[in-house]
């Protein structure tokens, strides 16, 4: 680790314009400045609107002075790979290709915003071999949704669903329930094309006008 004393590190005030050798980096300094250590001098620098990488200390970079200020133009060499690279500018950034526009990373890629992540596409694909979604809060709005998996599992404490109109078929269905199972409905119609079985340790079956049991054999009892 480079310890250079700021207090007595002289700060030398740069030409109207020229160039100056490559420099390394102290410290930061206030307004965005940082402070550069040439081969003379130690040089108050600005990093160069181009100049996408934003220094660190301990980083060699090329300096250049114009109009009374110097810019930091690139950084060159980073003592310690292990630093993470930031390319940081100020205001918005729009990247734009005409073609094609290509994203890798060796182990992570991550997005993140304060406010905001959107996506506005044609077409959306994306292939993983796991993929976790986490939100307190989580929206779909389409106006027509498809999901082919081999199994699917749902778990939740409450399960509300609300349709007009519900269609399920199977092959074979199976459901369990603990405590209370309701049905209300102004018409309902069960249909079995082999048997029915209705059982319960107590059944009561009432009706306000008409009950009828119609069958070639009826045996109660």
């Amino acid at each position: 680790m480079m310890k250079t004393n700021l207090a007595t590190s002289p700060v030398s005030r740069p030409s109207a314009a020229g160039p100056f050798p490559a420099g390394t980096v102290l410290a930061p300094l206030t307004d965005g400045l940082w402070l550069v250590a040439t081969h003379n001098a130690s040089v108050s620098c600005r990093r160069a609107f181009s100049c996408l990488i934003d220094p660190r200390p301990g980083d060699r970079v090329a300096i250049c002075g114009s109009g009374g200020e110097t810019f930091v133009l690139a950084v060159l060499e980073r003592a310690d790979e292990n630093t993470v690279t930031h390319l940081r500018v100020d205001g918005d950034l729009l990247l734009e290709a005409t073609h094609d526009l290509q994203i890798r990373a060796g182990r992570e890629l991550i997005g993140a915003a304060q406010q905001t992540l959107r996506l506005d596409t044609q077409e959306l694909r994306v292939g993983t071999r796991t993929a976790h979604l986490t939100g307190e809060d989580v929206e779909v709005q389409a106006g027509e949704a498809r999901l082919h998996t081999g199994l699917m599992r749902v778990v939740a404490n409450v399960l509300e669903s609300v349709a007009k109109r519900i269609t399920q078929v199977s092959r074979t269905s199976y459901r369990s329930v603990e405590t209370v199972d309701h049905l209300r409905a102004a018409h309902v119609d069960h249909a079995a094309s082999t048997s029915m079985r209705l059982h319960g340790s107590t059944v009561v079956l009432t009706a306000e006008q008409l009950i009828k049991v119609d069958a070639e054999q009826i045996h109660l009892g």
